[in-house]
């Protein structure tokens, strides 16, 4: 039996990532849904879509793993980003 962790907007979601890898394409829309780790020392100003969204949204994300459960991001450039899920 599986169990999920849903959020309020009844998106199932997860307390740990099992699976990461390096978001390299400008426009990064997977068929699943995923949280972003930004490896920089710094913020990062990037376009991200929340799952339960359908418009891209501007954020900052800072150093670490950021809260917000996205489907999709939109970047320019190399940013240190990485994805978990």
């Amino acid at each position: 039996m599986i169990d999920y962790i849903h959020n309020r907007d009844g998106r199932a979601t997860s307390t740990q990532v099992s699976r990461m890898d390096d978001i390299t394409e400008d426009v990064f829309t997977p068929e699943f849904y995923f949280l972003i780790k930004n490896t920089n020392d710094n913020e990062v100003t990037v376009e991200i879509r929340p799952a339960g969204q359908e418009k891209f949204i501007t954020t900052v994300l800072y150093p670490g793993w950021n809260p917000e459960l996205c489907s999709a991001v939109r970047i320019s450039g190399e940013t240190g980003l990485q994805y978990g899920y």
